[in-house]
């Protein structure tokens, strides 16, 4: 597709401008990590689920998010390199962080700060990985915004209202997260940028209810989906992440009956 190749020449010159180079193993997460949000569910039998954090900064950021899926059952790892086997693991989760270069959807600087291109590729790489396998991806607040570039889309660079901040959104009905997210839901943002242009076939999901920003989307047959809040400070948090792991459950054990039906 046009945007991809876009994307890969892009990401060959950043790389080579940059020097970026993959250095580091993907380990498993410290079991020490635990959720920092309001309400408490059950654990799932989530165990079998491998999810990978495509993420150069596990030591410092979101470990509440990272948490939350331990919580749940689900085995989590990391990784801060590219060349890690997407058949290792059932889901990519692309979480929060600093602003996406604005080069990579094609705009000038008009707002974007502290732009880190090393996380950009490593991201968008782990991206197209499991896009191009048809595995799930959850992308949240910066995350979804680079699987919107990815596949497309352009960003509103710099907006007001949204930075730590409880929001009100509207949800779509007939979406994933419909199924646990009530009208007029209230959550928690920290984002001053934004979807602009959703990229292709991407489907807006959630809107705030006062501006319209995009909050959230899924794509229109991939099981990728998008949060511009952060379920890790809002009180419905971890009904997402239960509703998410059941979704990459559900499809796991359904490639798990086609493999036996191809044998």
């Amino acid at each position: 597709m046009k945007h991809r190749l876009l994307f890969s020449l892009t990401a060959g010159l950043l790389i080579s401008l940059t020097g970026f180079r993959d250095t580091h193993e993907h380990t498993p997460a410290k079991s020490s990590v635990r959720a920092a949000h309001h309400c408490r569910l059950p654990a799932d039998d989530y165990g079998e689920l491998k999810v990978i954090f495509a993420d150069r900064y596990r030591s410092r950021n979101w470990e509440s998010l990272y948490g939350m899926f331990e919580e749940a059952g689900a085995r989590v790892y990391f990784s801060d390199r590219t060349d890690f086997d997407v058949n290792d693991y059932d889901a990519l989760v692309l979480g929060g962080g600093y602003d996406i270069d604005p080069s990579l959807y094609g705009e000038e600087n008009r707002g974007s700060e502290d732009i880190d291109k090393e996380e950009d590729i490593l991201q968008l790489k782990a991206a197209e990985k499991f896009a191009e396998a048809g595995k799930p991806v959850l992308g949240i607040c910066r995350g979804a915004q680079l699987i919107n570039v990815y596949f497309g889309g352009t960003l509103n660079q710099d907006i007001s209202g949204h930075k730590g901040t409880e929001r009100t959104i509207r949800v779509r009905e007939d979406s994933l997260f419909s199924r646990v997210l009530t009208e007029g839901e209230k959550v928690v943002c920290w984002h001053h940028q934004s979807v602009k242009q959703p990229g292709d076939d991407l489907v807006v999901t959630m809107y705030d209810g006062d501006d319209l920003t995009v909050e959230g989307f899924e794509h229109a047959y991939l099981p990728v989906y998008g949060i511009q809040w952060h379920p890790e400070a809002s009180s419905c948090g971890e009904k997402i992440i239960r509703t998410f792991l059941e979704e990459v459950s559900k499809r796991k054990k359904q490639e798990t009956v086609r493999a036996g039906e191809r044998k």
